[in-house]
């Protein structure tokens, strides 16, 4: 009898999101322990072995209104949750691609949520990764550009 993933599909996640830094690290122990042993080797279901994404939480507080910027975007407003600035946004997104290079079981991330929420509940979830900047925006873009074609090997 099998265990193990579903057959035919070649990619999965969890979303699983907690506050402040060792997010990404926690995700990683979670996909380690629960779903490494599982995933199937290259096999005529899946011909390149089934594969992990990373979906971090991309969405942040703010006390204050944002600034409205070029091409219609916003700057990052000031204040909100300590543990959910733009800032510790780019530092757990740069964590998240440091572990996604390091295993051949990680072959992107589809970062949770992108655009605004204005009218989402609650509150922290109305602030989207559209809005966090420059910086956020340029990493966003490297790790887009750098989804790999990957391989996991039967033994992996």
């Amino acid at each position: 009898m099998y265990v193990g993933l579903c057959k035919g599909l070649d990619y999965f996640s969890i979303d699983s999101y907690q506050d402040g830094a060792g997010e990404a690290s926690a995700v990683l122990e979670l996909y380690e322990r629960s779903l490494f042993p599982k995933l199937r080797g290259p096999n005529p279901w899946e011909p390149r072995g089934q594969g992990l994404w990373f979906v971090p939480g991309l969405y942040f507080t703010c006390a204050g209104p944002s600034i409205p910027g070029k091409n219609g975007t916003h700057s990052p407003c000031k204040g909100g949750s300590l543990k959910k600035t733009p800032a510790s946004i780019m530092a757990k997104m740069s964590e998240y691609w440091k572990l996604a290079q390091s295993s051949p079981h990680i072959v992107g991330i589809n970062p949770w949520h992108w655009l605004d929420r204005p009218t989402m509940s609650p509150a922290e979830f109305r602030r989207g990764a559209e809005t966090m900047g420059p910086q956020l925006l340029e990493l966003l873009a490297q790790i887009g550009g750098a989804l790999r074609n990957h391989s996991v090997s039967q033994n992996d």
